[in-house]
Protein backbone atom coordinates (compact mmCIF):
# COMPACT_ATOMS: atom_id res chain seq x y z
CA UNK A 1 0.00 0.00 0.00
CA UNK A 2 1.27 3.45 -0.85
CA UNK A 3 1.77 5.90 1.92
CA UNK A 4 0.59 9.01 1.23
CA UNK A 5 1.80 12.55 3.11
CA UNK A 6 4.56 13.48 5.46
CA UNK A 7 3.08 12.19 8.86
CA UNK A 8 2.67 8.98 8.99
CA UNK A 9 -1.17 7.92 9.20
CA UNK A 10 -2.57 5.74 12.31
CA UNK A 11 -6.05 4.78 13.63
CA UNK A 12 -7.04 5.74 17.05
CA UNK A 13 -5.56 2.80 18.67
CA UNK A 14 -2.26 3.42 16.96
CA UNK A 15 -1.64 1.11 14.18
CA UNK A 16 -0.14 2.69 10.76
CA UNK A 17 -2.61 2.76 7.48
CA UNK A 18 0.44 0.84 6.01
CA UNK A 19 0.72 -2.54 7.62
CA UNK A 20 -3.14 -2.80 7.88
CA UNK A 21 -3.40 -2.13 3.98
CA UNK A 22 -0.59 -4.60 3.85
CA UNK A 23 -2.25 -7.05 6.08
CA UNK A 24 -5.66 -6.76 3.48
CA UNK A 25 -3.36 -7.23 0.70
CA UNK A 26 -1.14 -10.29 2.08
CA UNK A 27 -5.18 -11.78 2.11
CA UNK A 28 -6.51 -11.40 -0.97
CA UNK A 29 -8.02 -8.21 -0.83
CA UNK A 30 -8.56 -4.47 -2.01
CA UNK A 31 -7.70 -1.32 -0.69
CA UNK A 32 -8.84 1.38 -2.30
CA UNK A 33 -9.28 5.42 -1.66
CA UNK A 34 -12.74 6.39 0.22
CA UNK A 35 -14.78 9.29 -0.10
CA UNK A 36 -15.66 9.74 3.89
CA UNK A 37 -12.70 7.89 5.35
CA UNK A 38 -9.25 7.32 4.16
CA UNK A 39 -9.51 3.96 2.90
CA UNK A 40 -11.79 1.27 2.38
CA UNK A 41 -10.72 -2.24 2.56
CA UNK A 42 -12.64 -5.18 0.86
CA UNK A 43 -11.73 -8.90 1.88
CA UNK A 44 -13.59 -11.50 -0.33
CA UNK A 45 -16.81 -12.55 0.43
CA UNK A 46 -16.61 -9.94 3.39
CA UNK A 47 -18.53 -6.36 3.33
CA UNK A 48 -16.39 -3.34 2.58
CA UNK A 49 -14.98 -1.84 6.24
CA UNK A 50 -13.53 1.72 6.51
CA UNK A 51 -10.05 2.68 7.57
CA UNK A 52 -9.57 6.36 8.63
CA UNK A 53 -7.78 7.69 11.73
CA UNK A 54 -10.88 7.43 13.89
CA UNK A 55 -10.87 3.63 13.22
CA UNK A 56 -10.61 1.64 16.33
CA UNK A 57 -9.00 -1.21 14.76
CA UNK A 58 -8.72 -3.56 17.81
CA UNK A 59 -12.86 -3.30 17.78
CA UNK A 60 -13.74 -2.73 13.95
CA UNK A 61 -11.10 -3.93 12.33
CA UNK A 62 -9.56 -7.67 14.21
CA UNK A 63 -13.49 -8.85 13.98
CA UNK A 64 -13.49 -8.32 10.67
CA UNK A 65 -9.62 -10.16 9.83
CA UNK A 66 -10.52 -12.79 12.39
CA UNK A 67 -13.66 -13.86 11.05
CA UNK A 68 -12.32 -14.18 7.81
CA UNK A 69 -9.35 -16.01 8.72
CA UNK A 70 -9.95 -18.08 11.81
CA UNK A 71 -6.89 -17.01 13.24
CA UNK A 72 -6.54 -15.72 17.16
CA UNK A 73 -6.94 -11.53 18.38
CA UNK A 74 -2.99 -12.30 19.26
CA UNK A 75 -2.17 -13.22 16.13
CA UNK A 76 -4.43 -10.82 14.18
CA UNK A 77 -3.07 -8.05 16.21
CA UNK A 78 0.69 -9.12 15.67
CA UNK A 79 0.00 -9.07 12.02
CA UNK A 80 -1.65 -5.86 11.83
CA UNK A 81 1.43 -3.98 13.62
CA UNK A 82 3.93 -6.16 11.59
CA UNK A 83 1.53 -5.85 7.69
CA UNK A 84 2.13 -9.87 7.32
CA UNK A 85 1.40 -12.88 8.65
Amino acid sequence: MKRTGARRKKTADGLGFKEIGDLALALGGTVRQGTKHNYIIQLPTQRAVPLAESTHAQQMLMPYFRQATDYSNREILDAMRRGAW
